[in-house]
This record gives structure tokens, sequence and C-alpha cells, in this order.
């Protein structure tokens, strides 16, 4: 059965464009919503692999601190050299904390010029472009937060590492 467009009234039109217009809209604001928690979500990851890094620095010194004070009671001669590459190892991982820490090239908008820019356009094409701009935003930012977390994964690897040499070493002097 095939329907002619001129059999359908008026009303029966309008309403058919309106609902199309609503579930745009809402597509619309679905899009944004999704873009919008993945942008704060990786936000979010930044926070915590700064905390991370931090963590990481702190431990780092205190765990260096305590192979010291062990190394000052250990003490023997022909093993000094070895109890200098734990130390070593933590040294590198706060360097590399430190360089987690250091990365800050978060692409973030500019409220200001997002309204001189978007002032005069329509809420689709504002919405649209800013979803865009967002979701860009985001890639950006999930790049530098990898950057991060594989400064952060050495840095843990390191210092995993330092304390197993560490013991290694005290219990070959130990047994000495």
């Amino acid at each position: 059965m095939v329907i002619n467009e001129n059999a359908i009234p008026e009303k029966s039109k309008n309403k058919k464009n309106n609902i199309n217009k609503n579930n745009e809209s809402e597509r619309d604001r679905l899009i944004y919503d999704i873009v919008v928690k993945r942008y704060d979500q990786e936000l979010q990851i930044t926070r915590y692999l700064d905390t991370k890094a931090y963590n990481i620095i702190g431990i780092s010194g205190i765990i260096s601190t305590l192979m010291v004070i062990v190394f000052g009671y250990l003490f023997q001669e022909h093993y000094t050299l070895f109890f200098v590459l734990p130390i070593c190892l933590l040294i590198f991982s706060v360097m590399f904390s430190f360089k987690a820490c250091r990365v800050k090239n978060y692409a973030m908008i500019d409220p200001c010029a997002l309204i001189d820019l978007y002032r005069e356009k329509t809420l689709k094409t504002t919405l649209s472009r800013y979803t865009r701009t967002i979701a860009e935003d985001t890639i950006r930012n999930y790049t530098v937060n990898e950057k991060k977390a594989d400064s952060i994964g050495y840095a843990s690897i390191l210092i995993v590492s330092a304390i197993t040499l560490f013991f290694v070493i005290a219990l070959f002097n130990w047994l000495m």
C-alpha cells in the first residue's frame, strides 16, 4: 500500500517533524552526556595517576632511608658497592615518578572563548561542536595519561626490583 503525502493532514506532518526534532535533541543530549562523562573520567584518572606517582616518591624515600639504616648494621667492606645498587634503583624510581608528575599538557576548553564563539549559534550547533571539542580533548588527555601510566609502571618495577635486590644482597651478606 502506497501512502500519498498529500493525503496526510497538516497536523500529522507537524507532529511527525516535532517528534523527529525531539528525538534528535535527545540523541544529541545523550551523546553530549556520554562524552562529558568520559572526559570527567579521564580527569579523574589523571588525579589518580598523580596521587600514585607521589605515593611512589614517598615510599621510595622511606625505603631508601630504611636501606641506609640496615646498611649501617650490615656493613662489610667487600659488599658496599652491592648495597648502592638498590639505592640507585630507588633513585631511578623517583625520577620516573617525577616524570609522571611533570606531564601537564592537558586539553581544556576555555569558557570565555566558548561563550564568544557560540553566543549567536543555535543549541544544536553549539552542542555538536562542543561535544566534538570535548571528545578531541579527551583523546589528548588519554594520550597524556598513557605516558603517565607508563612512567609509573617503570617506577613500580624499579622499586620492587630495588627491594628484592636489597633483600638478596642482605641475605647473601648474612650467610657469608
